[in-house]
């Protein structure tokens, strides 16, 4: 399951009902979330994009759509 990732370890974490700030700017919320979910995947993963896309529940060509949208390295920084 999706969620089980964000359960895995603190960092990075969803936004919840107590970080949300009204008036809403939906596209950004979204966009968030989308970015943390698929940085978590990612690294979950360790960069490996197909285990990536399936553990999110999408396809391969959905995962790497989401990437060059969000601009998302597909590569583990060093360090």
């Amino acid at each position: 399951s999706p969620w089980s990732l964000a359960l895995d370890s603190p960092e990075p974490q969803l936004p919840n009902e107590h970080t949300l700030h009204f008036p809403l700017d939906w596209k950004a919320y979204i966009a968030e979330c989308e970015t943390q979910l698929l940085t978590k995947a990612l690294h979950f993963s360790r960069y490996n994009q197909r285990m990536a896309a399936q553990s999110l529940g999408i396809s391969y060509d959905q995962l790497r759509g989401l990437l060059k949208k969000y601009k998302l390295s597909t590569r583990a920084r060093a360090g």
